[in-house]
């Protein structure tokens, strides 16, 4: 294993962990939280659409509406 040291931004200190672990826990979390508000959308009929920040937000946007359109 290979323990990094995470200094607190808000000044509490560091952290000692493991960077393998935690960027495990973040996506399970994170893709569980996901998966959650989609079920609600789903639920109350809305869609829901994931869009990435590496690519600028107008691209993703055009390329959902045209799906819309073409529907």
């Amino acid at each position: 294993m290979c323990w990094k040291g995470f200094r607190d931004l808000e000044g509490n200190g560091q952290q000692i962990c493991e960077p393998v672990l935690v960027r495990k826990r973040y996506l399970k979390r994170f893709n569980d939280h996901r998966e959650q508000i989609e079920q609600t959308a789903r639920a109350i009929g809305a869609e829901f659409q994931t869009f990435v920040t590496d690519r600028p937000l107008e691209n993703s946007l055009t390329a959902f509406l045209r799906t819309r359109v073409n529907r």
